[in-house]
C-alpha cells in the first residue's frame, strides 16, 4: 500500500487502521475473542464506528505474488466503501 498513494488516500477515507500484533509472546486472545474466529493472520476485522463487527478479509485472497495486488484492494476499499455509506 505504501507504494500506491492512491490505495493509501482510499484506506485513509474508508478505514480506521488498528494493527494488533499477534505472536508467540502476545496473543490477544481477549480482544479477538469479540469476533468469530478467524482462520489465519495477517487478516482484516473490519468494525462500524460502534465497534459491530461486519465483516473480515483474508489478506491472502488481496494478494498477488508477493505483495498485494492494487485491483484486488481497490476492490476491497470499494466494497466496504459502499456498504459503509448504506
Amino acid at each position: 500500500m505504501e507504494s500506491h498513494n492512491d490505495i493509501s488516500a482510499s484506506v485513509d477515507e474508508v478505514f480506521v487502521v488498528l494493527k494488533v500484533n499477534v505472536s508467540e509472546e502476545q496473543s490477544n486472545l481477549d480482544f479477538f475473542k469479540q469476533f468469530p474466529a478467524i482462520k489465519g493472520y495477517p487478516n482484516f476485522i473490519i468494525v462500524d464506528a460502534k465497534g459491530r463487527y461486519l465483516g473480515e478479509q483474508d489478506t491472502g485472497k488481496l494478494e498477488q505474488g508477493e505483495s498485494y495486488s492494487a485491483a484486488k484492494f481497490s476492490a476491497f476499499i470499494a466494497h466496504w466503501r459502499a456498504l459503509v455509506r448504506r
